[in-house]
């Protein structure tokens, strides 16, 4: 069974101009690849950030970024750098970074 959360996550993730799996996992990679040490929250503020000024109607939410960031740590192409406290939330989030 699928939790509702995460087909809300795939639904918001439509949005994309492409609805390729590759293209939102290769929008979470060139992020961290341009900024590295960010965390999911980071990564999802700048891609909304980005999108919006490029007129692009996909708001991007954590949890969205948190799948493909999945993803692309089982895939290896992506790893935990260490951890960090969100400067919006107060919490402690991990930070990642591209393997080259």
């Amino acid at each position: 069974m699928i939790a509702q959360s995460s087909r809300t996550a795939y639904s918001d993730l439509k949005e994309l101009p492409s609805n390729n799996l590759y293209d939102r996992q290769d929008a979470v990679y060139r992020c961290l690849k341009r900024y590295p040490g960010m965390s999911s929250n980071e990564v999802a503020r700048t891609l909304t950030r980005e999108n919006i000024q490029n007129e692009v109607k996909w708001v991007v939410s954590s949890k969205d970024v948190c799948s493909r960031m999945n993803e692309l740590l089982t895939d290896g192409r992506v790893r935990i750098s260490g951890s960090k406290t969100d400067r919006k939330t107060g919490r402690t989030v991990r930070s990642y970074e591209v393997v080259e």
